[in-house]
């Protein structure tokens, strides 16, 4: 199956593999913006099309924005959900939720939601916070924290190797592998030539294996273990993954350096006033407890902890 970059690129969510079969072109416009059609289903869960955009618009911004540019990231969301729903419909029919141990986490829950609501309605944050000049004593502070992961520009031939495949099939994959690194290192080889020959990984086997720039932590860890000590041009040996062998060529790199205020400026906002409205939270529990008179019984309060 066909897939861009997802058989270098690992993505930020612990999401399975599959293939959902995406509307085809002859889908009619108002078919697409029925909020009811029925995007996904497994079992009797089902999710539609406008819970999926609910989910998009509260989703992190970055993993929003992968799955507007790549539908395999959206197809690979989609899936998570409907497996989480399809437990979730299984824990129903066997009650599960009407065990004592999970009534009494429901109500912990419950509890938790009305006291983090009503404290943030009646703490209030100070207008203008954070200042200009707090985003920067944070950013200079927490330099060390915000550094953008090194960033590669790679080549590949992939090589694929059946989910089902036995070990004969595997090793014979493997020797083809290994034949293709040494031909690519011989010098005068067109590594972009190779690739366009003998990838499994047509897309980017037509540009002659470029896969671009990606960022470290976007990476494969069997990949980028193995990029991450290779010199510019340097051709690795064959990579076995999951899906199977990959032939990487560095073909340049960026170190890693810390992150523009620009670029993490809404983050740090975001970490400042949650870290204000915590304080400020805690101080009026704290207030609280000194206007309602607190009382400790210790020696009590000792025989929770004493051995029975």
């Amino acid at each position: 199956m066909p897939r861009m970059r997802q058989l270098l690129l690992r993505l930020p969510l612990a999401v399975l593999a599959f293939g959902l079969v995406s509307a085809g072109p002859a889908m009619s416009q108002r078919a697409a913006d029925d909020p009811n059609e029925v995007v996904g289903r497994v079992g009797n869960a089902e999710i539609k099309l406008g819970q999926v955009r609910d989910f998009l618009r509260a989703a992190d911004p970055n993993v929003r924005l992968q799955a507007e540019k790549d539908p395999q990231v959206l197809n690979r969301l989609v899936r998570n959900e409907l497996g989480r729903l399809a437990v979730l419909a299984e824990a129903r029919d066997k009650k599960w939720d009407q065990r004592p141990e999970v009534q009494a986490q429901l109500e912990a829950a419950r509890l938790n939601v009305i006291l983090g609501s009503y404290l943030q309605s009646v703490v209030q944050m100070p207008p203008g916070f954070p200042s200009d000049a707090e985003i920067q004593a944070a950013y200079e502070t927490n330099k060390g924290n915000l550094m953008k992961p090194g960033e590669y520009r790679l080549a590949q031939i992939f090589l694929s190797v059946p989910a089902s495949a036995d070990k004969g099939v595997t090793d014979a994959v493997q020797r083809r592998a290994d034949e293709l690194v040494r031909k690519a290192r011989t010098k005068g080889t067109d590594f972009a030539a190779l690739a366009r020959e003998s990838s499994d990984h047509k897309e980017s086997a037509v540009g002659g294996g470029d896969l671009g720039w990606l960022g470290a932590q976007n990476l494969l860890p069997e990949v980028r273990n193995a990029v991450g000590f290779m010199a510019k041009n340097e051709i690795s040996a064959a990579i076995r993954s999951p899906n199977g062998f990959h032939i990487v060529k560095m073909i340049d790199s960026k170190p890693s350096v810390v992150a523009p205020l620009a670029e993490v400026r809404e983050a740090l906002i975001q970490t400042l006033r949650q870290r204000r409205a915590e304080e400020l939270q805690a101080a009026y529990l704290n207030g609280m407890l000194e206007r309602g008179g607190l009382a400790i019984n210790e020696v009590a309060l000792r025989k929770a902890v004493a051995p029975q």
